[in-house]
This record gives C-alpha cells, sequence and structure tokens, in this order.
C-alpha cells in the first residue's frame, strides 16, 4: 500500500543521506587536499551511472515484469555492496594529511561545529555559491523532460534516452574535467579552482537561455550540449574544498551542512520557482510560459557565480593558510 512505499521510500533517503557526509570524510582521509577534486568527481560519477542504469534498466525490468521486481532488481545489489564494504574497506587514519600526528578526540558538538564552518568567509560563500548552483540546476533538469515534450513535441520515451545520453554522460565527463583543471589550479591556489567555476557559470548562462528560447529543436539540442557539459563543474572541486577548509574533526558534519542547504534549499525550491513562474505566466504566454520561467530563473546562476567569486577572494586573502593545507 501507499503508506507502506512511503516509509520504504523514507528510509532510502536516510541511507542515501547518510552515506554522503560519511564518504567525503573518509576520500578525504585518502587523499591529499590538491588531488580532492578529481576523487570527489569520480565519486560523483555514482549518481551519473545510477541515473543512466535506472532510465534504461529500470524501465525495461518494470516494462516486462513490474515495478516492484524493478525496485528489487536495483535494492538486492545494494545489499550485497554493503556487506562487501563492511568487508573489505577499511577505517583510514584521521587527518592524516593535515597533521603530524593526528588526534583521536572524539569530535565537537554538531553546534559548536557549525559556529565554527559559519565563522569562516569562504566557507559561507562556498556553500551559498553550490546552493543556488543546486537550485539552478534542479530547477532545470526538473523541467527539461517538461519542455522538450511541451516546446518540441518529443515523446517520453525519447527525452528520457536524450535524459540519460547528453545530461548523464557529458555531464559525467564534465564533472571529471572540472575535478582534474581544479586539482591542477589549486597547486597555484585553490583559489582559482573556484573562480573558474564561477567563471564557468557566467559563460552557461547565455547558451541556456538561447536553448529554452530557440524555436528549432536542433538548435535547442546543440546549445544544451553546453550546459549539460558544465552542468557538474561545481560538485567535484567544493565537495573537496568543504573537507579542506574544514577542521578534521569537523569534517562530516561540514559537509552534511552543505548537502542538507542544497537539498533543502536548491531541490525544494528550484523546481518549485519554475513552476510558480510558468503558471504565473501562462496567461500572457500560453505554452510559451515555461521557455520564459527557464530563461529568467538561469539569471539565478550570477547569484552563484558571485558567491564563488567571493569565495575566492577570501581564500586569496588567507594563501598562506590555504598553503598550509
Amino acid at each position: 500500500g501507499f503508506i507502506m512505499l512511503l516509509l520504504l521510500r523514507i528510509g532510502v533517503g536516510i541511507g542515501e543521506a547518510g552515506v554522503n557526509p560519511a564518504s567525503h570524510s573518509i576520500i578525504a582521509d585518502h587523499f591529499p587536499p590538491k588531488r580532492r577534486a578529481f576523487a570527489m568527481a569520480i565519486l560523483m560519477l555514482g549518481a551519473n551511472l545510477g541515473m543512466m542504469i535506472g532510465f534504461v534498466g529500470g524501465g525495461f525490468i518494470a516494462e516486462h515484469y513490474s515495478w516492484r521486481i524493478a525496485l528489487m532488481a536495483v535494492g538486492i545489489p545494494g545489499l550485497l555492496l554493503a556487506m562487501v564494504m563492511a568487508r573489505y574497506l577499511n577505517e583510514p587514519v584521521r587527518g592524516s594529511f593535515e597533521q603530524e600526528n593526528p588526534s583521536t578526540a572524539p569530535p565537537p558538538p554538531i553546534r559548536t561545529s557549525a559556529a565554527t564552518l559559519w565563522a569562516m568567509p569562504a566557507m559561507r560563500h562556498l556553500i551559498a555559491g553550490s546552493t543556488i548552483t543546486g537550485m539552478l540546476g534542479y530547477g532545470l533538469t526538473q523541467w527539461l523532460p517538461t519542455f522538450f515534450m511541451r516546446a518540441h513535441d518529443m515523446p517520453a520515451s525519447k527525452v528520457g534516452l536524450m535524459m540519460a545520453g547528453v545530461f548523464g554522460i557529458l555531464g559525467a565527463i564534465g564533472a571529471l574535467v572540472a575535478g582534474k583543471l581544479c586539482d591542477r589550479l589549486s597547486a597555484r591556489g585553490f583559489q582559482y579552482g573556484i573562480w573558474l567555476i564561477a567563471a564557468v557559470q557566467v559563460i552557461t548562462g547565455p547558451f541556456i537561455i538561447m536553448a529554452v528560447l530557440a524555436e528549432q529543436f536542433t538548435l535547442a539540442h546543440a546549445l544544451f550540449l553546453v550546459p549539460a557539459f558544465t552542468g557538474n563543474f561545481y560538485l567535484g572541486p567544493t565537495l573537496a574544498l568543504v573537507q579542506t577548509l574544514s577542521p578534521v574533526p569537523m569534517r562530516a558534519v561540514a559537509s552534511a551542512i552543505k548537502m542538507l542547504c542544497m537539498n533543502l534549499i536548491g531541490l525544494a525550491l528550484g523546481p518549485l520557482a519554475v513552476g510558480l513562474m510558468s503558471d504565473l505566466l501562462a496567461q500572457r504566454f500560453g505554452d510559451f510560459s515555461l521557455n520564459i520561467a527557464l530563461a529568467i530563473f538561469t539569471v539565478t546562476g550570477l547569484w552563484g557565480a558571485l558567491h564563488f567569486w567571493l569565495c575566492g577572494r577570501a581564500l586569496a586573502a588567507h594563501q598562506p593558510a590555504a598553503e598550509h593545507q
């Protein structure tokens, strides 16, 4: 029944929420600061690969068997992987790249960690920029299937394949490229990688606006190749920098706060804002209202870019500390 399905879905959400902070902290203990962006980008590939497998495999199983079998097909491998991790994944030494003598003291209370992180200007702007960029990304990806079906008369099946192929594959490649570039730039200072992300967002915005306003599908598809490639640019570098800026005992909490902001604000408000704007504009623009709403919403990318630029400026002001890390 519905209640059981709801409770089980909540359980999936709890599991996903608990995995991310721990994973980010473990990655930070396996890689030095100037190699973390690429490592985080590889970790985040799981979402892209899972999306593509889910679209293709899950849809095939649900169509030929049932949606219950499809859910079991993706749940059972997770249980097997959990047993493999419990058996073979060793606990790393905490802070081995930041401290000569890693501390074994217990982590401070969450309130203390949050206050410490809030007192860091670079961290404040980093989380704000990530949240706003996430809000833009969630708003676009949630409404793009509807946009293609409404504006270009595409069937749902072709939209699913296009989203998985174009945005999934290009997004994964872009995330890896961004991670490698930011790691190389970190040799000069961590601020340069963050400034690169800010510049990419400013450049990408006009491509999105032209794509959603284009009348021809071929032109819209070509224009979307750029934002599909750069859409995940910020993920690996920002996750890595959160770990690098945070005191070692506060790393997991810092990651949890960042993910909480991205989901509570970005995921909750992004799609909602686009939908509300589309409804408000429908009386004047009709079916074209979603196009206009997406174009207007894209401007929020400049807001996110501003926070990334301010984060880089704060990092540059404390360059000796960043170099020491």
